[in-house]
């Protein structure tokens, strides 16, 4: 009975070890990673655009939307900041608001999180800003 009741007890502390561990947002490593940006603010990109963001030791690059861009970026325990974002200077009229709103947020990055297998980069207030699938 003894034994039941030891049992019992070590089976309830892993079981809810266990729980505590999971959650529906985690936080992987970026470096070799590649991803199709979804949404900008809540809102879906632009049909016919595909923007991405690629992140490679310490550099992150991809497309804007029209341009292509890169710079360092640091990923650390959740945190995520991008620092000397470039980009290439053409002009593309249909997508040039979706693209400065892209650029600017990675720029205003404070944190990242995947959740549902999506990368979320959030701002420094905790908001989600954009919103990217795995590519």
């Amino acid at each position: 009975m003894k034994t039941h009741k030891i049992l019992f007890v070590l089976t309830l502390v892993l079981t809810l070890s266990l729980a505590a561990c999971g959650s529906p947002a985690s936080i992987p490593e970026l470096n070799g990673t590649s991803w199709s940006l979804v949404e900008i603010n809540g809102q879906p990109v632009q049909a016919g655009s595909n923007p991405t963001l690629i992140f490679d030791d310490d550099s992150a690059g991809g497309n804007g939307s029209c341009n292509s861009f890169g710079g360092d970026y640091e990923a650390k325990n959740g945190k995520l900041t991008f620092d000397g974002i470039f980009s290439t200077m053409m002009y593309c009229e249909d997508v040039m608001d979706q693209e400065f709103a892209y650029l600017g947020a990675l720029e205003n990055a404070a944190s990242y999180q995947v959740k549902d297998g999506m990368l979320q980069i959030l701002d420094a207030d905790g908001q989600v800003t954009l919103t990217l699938a795995p590519q």
